[in-house]
């Protein structure tokens, strides 16, 4: 929270620490480096969330696509933001998909372990009792 309060909040420092480039007191966008000169700070506080939330989710994601405008801020972030929910949605799919064949592989299981101990109990001959787990086999776990 310090430092979040140090971004938004006025600094002294910061007016010359702009002629100097490479002083890394403060902090600059990645898009402003190359430029060796940032307007981070010269924006609004709604400005400056903007840019600090686009960074912060970029942190969270690791790419990089470096827009320079506050639309196009705006503009990443959603669609990072979008795509976070897309992923989300098809790594749930997937992971609900696994678990359904994992309920139904335990079910027939199940009913293989049930059919044993009936076959057992009720004294079936050993050849039949084998043919018919086979056949259960062969159809059940697939």
């Amino acid at each position: 929270m310090i430092h979040y309060t140090r971004l938004i909040g006025p600094c002294p420092q910061l007016q010359e620490g702009l002629l100097h480039p490479w002083n890394y007191n403060y902090w600059i966008p990645q898009v402003d480096m190359a430029h060796k000169y940032t307007d981070y700070y010269d924006l609004a506080p709604l400005g400056k969330y903007n840019v600090l939330n686009y960074y912060s989710i970029l942190l969270i994601t690791g790419n990089d696509i470096m827009p320079s405008r506050i639309s196009e801020f705006l503009y990443c972030t959603a669609i990072l933001v979008t795509g976070a929910f897309f992923e989300a949605y098809i790594f749930g799919a997937i992971t609900a998909e696994l678990q359904a064949q994992d309920d139904q592989h335990t079910k027939s299981l199940k009913l293989i372990e049930y059919v044993k101990y009936s076959t057992y109990i009720h004294f079936f001959p050993a050849h039949i009792r084998m043919n018919i787990l086979s056949y259960m086999n062969k159809f059940s776990i697939r």
